[in-house]
């Protein structure tokens, strides 16, 4: 689930907020798409169950605190209880990256991985098919 514009600081133009976030959204669905159905990165990237209607947000107080979140930007992932890392930590980085690249997902360097287990298989989230918060930040100006 993506956070709204109503999430951050009264400095910070919202509405841009929102649009990039809604852009980067998109760009993400886009690619875990592109993963999903790809037999060479299927095996990198959690089970992707596709776009998700939220109507509510609801905080621990029992509050709604739906203004907090872009209602209409979220997608359900596999759950996956391990700990993430900067990709770019990962020793094999460059390999991964050029592996999404060939498959048209050009944003990884904002990812993060998990070893799975000591076979040395990891899992991937937070890629996209673009940086799409650059690219709308030079499209706002």
């Amino acid at each position: 689930m993506f956070k709204s514009k109503d999430h951050f600081s009264v400095d910070e133009d919202r509405s841009f907020e929102n649009v990039a976030r809604a852009n980067v959204f998109k760009s993400e669905v886009e690619a875990f798409k592109i993963a999903f159905n790809s037999k060479r990165l299927n095996q990198y990237i959690p089970k992707y169950f596709g776009e998700v209607k939220v109507s509510k947000v609801i905080g621990l107080d029992g509050n709604d605190i739906s203004n907090q979140f872009l209602l209409d930007c979220c997608y359900s992932l596999e759950y996956i209880p391990l700990d993430f890392k900067k990709i770019n930590d990962f020793e094999n980085y460059i390999e991964i990256s050029n592996l999404f690249e060939s498959e048209g997902i050009h944003f990884t360097r904002d990812s993060s991985y998990a070893q799975v287990n000591s076979s040395g298989r990891i899992i991937v989230i937070d890629f996209a098919i673009k940086d799409a918060y650059n690219e709308t930040e030079l499209n706002y100006l």
